[in-house]
C-alpha cells in the first residue's frame, strides 16, 4: 500500500516522478491512496492515468468537479463517489454582482 499526502502542493517534476511512481507501483500489483484537498482536474487525471498505465490499462477518465470526491480506480473502472461534508464546516458565499454607489 502507497500512501500519498499533500498531492495538490507537489510541482511538476514531482508529479511526473509521482506518474513514474504510480505506474511502477501499480504494475507490480499495488495499490494507491493519494490525498488532497484542492488537486487540480488536470493532475488528478495524469496520477489516474499513470497508474492505469501500470496496469495495461487504457480507459478514459471522465472530469468530476464534486467536491469533496473520492475517485476509485479497479481495472479499467474509475468510479467517483461525492462525500459529504460535516455541517460544521458547510459555509455559504454569495457571489452576485453588487452596484457601487
Amino acid at each position: 500500500m502507497l500512501i500519498i499526502d499533500e498531492v495538490h502542493a507537489y510541482d511538476p517534476y514531482m508529479i511526473e516522478l509521482l506518474e513514474k511512481l504510480l505506474a511502477a507501483h501499480a504494475r507490480q500489483g499495488g495499490s494507491a491512496i493519494l490525498l488532497s484537498a484542492t488537486v487540480p482536474a488536470t493532475t488528478r487525471a495524469k496520477l489516474l492515468s499513470a497508474f492505469q498505465r501500470g496496469l495495461g490499462v487504457d480507459a478514459p477518465i471522465s472530469p468530476d468537479a464534486r467536491y469533496p470526491l473520492a475517485t476509485q480506480v479497479t481495472g479499467d473502472v474509475v468510479e467517483t463517489h461525492a462525500c459529504a461534508t460535516r455541517e460544521q464546516v458547510k459555509r455559504r458565499v454569495d457571489c452576485s454582482p453588487h452596484q457601487r454607489g
